[in-house]
């Protein structure tokens, strides 16, 4: 029997960024973005929720909301390689390739 969880059930839960994946993956980057938002807020620790809400921000092209939350998740999160890796390239989007280098040096 299929598990059926509604969407404020997933953003109680523990971080799970495969489901807010799927929302960006569906073309349904609203409600993507607004549960990943909300568990960067929860869970501030979790480098994919980090990752995640600045793949969803830069297909919406708000590259400098990616940027800032990339760099938000630097900080608070341990270090993650796809999390410098994103980052670079939201700034290579954004036109600064010194950014770009310096995001994954």
């Amino acid at each position: 029997m299929a598990e059926w969880w509604s969407l404020n059930d997933l953003a109680c839960r523990p971080p799970d960024a495969g489901r807010k994946v799927a929302l960006r993956e569906c073309g349904r980057l609203e409600e993507a973005l607004t549960w990943l938002e909300r568990a960067t807020s929860r869970w501030p620790v979790f480098a994919p929720a980090f990752k995640e809400l600045g793949a969803t921000y830069r297909q919406m092209r708000r590259f400098a909301d990616a940027e800032a939350i990339l760099r938000r998740g630097q900080e608070l999160a341990p270090a993650m390689p796809d999390l410098d890796m994103l980052l670079g390239a939201v700034c290579l989007d954004r036109g600064d390739p010194v950014k770009a280098q310096a995001a994954v040096a």
